[in-house]
This record gives C-alpha cells, sequence and structure tokens, in this order.
C-alpha cells in the first residue's frame, strides 16, 4: 500500500496535498517513475477528494516531451491530434508514424513537425476495460470542475468520444429503423417486414 493510498483510505486531505504536491516538485526521473508506479492505481481516487493539488497533478500528468530520440518531422498515419493509451510511459513514435526524416526532407514529402505530449503514468485505459470505466466513473463524481480543463482530461474526453461516436450514430440509425419497420408491420403485416424487424432486433440483441 502506497502512502498515497493510507491517505485515501483516512480522507486525509492535508496528507493528500502534501504527497501530490511533493510529486509534482520531483527532479529526481527515477524517484518520479518510482512514485508514479506506486500511485497508478490511486488516481481515479484522487477524483473523490478536494485536494488543492488535484488540477496541478493532473496538468503534471500530461506535458511536451522533449526527448531527442523523438523530436523531428514524420508522416503521420492519422489526423492530429492522435491518442494512444499504453501500460507503459515511453514513446514509441511508430505507433503514430510510418517514417521521420529532417526538415529538408520534409519540403519533398508528406511530413511536419509533430509534438509528442506524454504522461509518466503508464495505465490501461483501453475502450471498455475496468480501469477505463472506473475512470469515467470517478471523473463525473468529481465536484473539482477545474479538472476538465486540463489537456490530461480532454485529451482522455476526446479518445472516448472518437472511439465513441461512429457506434452512437449507427446505433440511432439502427433504432430508428426498428421503429419505422414497426409501425410499419402494424399497417402491413407481411413476412418481408417482419424479417427486417426480426433482423434489426437481432442485432440490437446481439449488441447488448
Amino acid at each position: 500500500m502506497s502512502p498515497l493510498s493510507y491517505a485515501l483510505i483516512k480522507s486525509s486531505r492535508r496528507c493528500i496535498d502534501q504527497i501530490l504536491n511533493y510529486i509534482i516538485n520531483l527532479e529526481d526521473d527515477y524517484k518520479l517513475s518510482h512514485c508514479i508506479h506506486q500511485i497508478r492505481d490511486d488516481v481515479p481516487l484522487l477524483f473523490n477528494t478536494k485536494s488543492l493539488y488535484l488540477v496541478p497533478f493532473l496538468e503534471f500528468l500530461f506535458v511536451r516531451r522533449a526527448d531527442k530520440d523523438i523530436i523531428g518531422f514524420y508522416e503521420i498515419r492519422e489526423e492530429l491530434p492522435m491518442t494512444i493509451f499504453s501500460p507503459v510511459s515511453k514513446i514509441y513514435t511508430a505507433a503514430f508514424t510510418r517514417e521521420n526524416g529532417t526538415e529538408k526532407d520534409s519540403a519533398k514529402q508528406n511530413m511536419i513537425l509533430v509534438q509528442f505530449w506524454g504522461s509518466p503514468l503508464g495505465y490501461n485505459y483501453t475502450a471498455g476495460s475496468e480501469e477505463s470505466l472506473q475512470l469515467l466513473k470517478k471523473m463525473n463524481e468529481c465536484e473539482t470542475q477545474g479538472i476538465f480543463q486540463t489537456l490530461f482530461i480532454q485529451s482522455l474526453i476526446r479518445e472516448k468520444w472518437d472511439y465513441l461516436w461512429p457506434a452512437i450514430i449507427t446505433f440511432s440509425v439502427i433504432y430508428w429503423l426498428n421503429l419505422i419497420t414497426m409501425i410499419w408491420y402494424i399497417f402491413d403485416p407481411s413476412i418481408y417486414i417482419l424479417t427486417h424487424f426480426m433482423v434489426l432486433n437481432g442485432i440490437l440483441a446481439l449488441y447488448y
């Protein structure tokens, strides 16, 4: 159990504030990596607190990376911004780009100067995972509205929305078609319409 876990169990806001402030101001990369690893499972629980350092801590969790091995011109895979969640904090440029080059290469090819932002927090935010659902639930219950102004939370919400909106539109269309087919069948009870109605309901049943 980490010190933060103990402070959360005891609901000690003063201890939580001190721990978050300590982590934010750490300059030793090894100590920072160790501390972040220790508290990774406690992050969703922080949204239940009213810590003065909650917003600064979330801002600290998502910063521009200046690693020499990732700065450069790249041909990107998809439209920016792109977000990839991983259980490790290291950034692998191949996950975002096709190839890299120099500024001279960018004039000839479809390359742009890409900024990489990352978090020291390696966490499984895969859509539908228990960790992801727990985090979203805690975010929704959080009384500190300032969290939604942080890039960490905005990136998380944008990634979830980009993943969900095609499904939302698809199933909205299916629901409306199902309703129209049901009304149509009331006035014209043919096998043809009934078949379509059953197919639409079968799709919805498989989803649920």
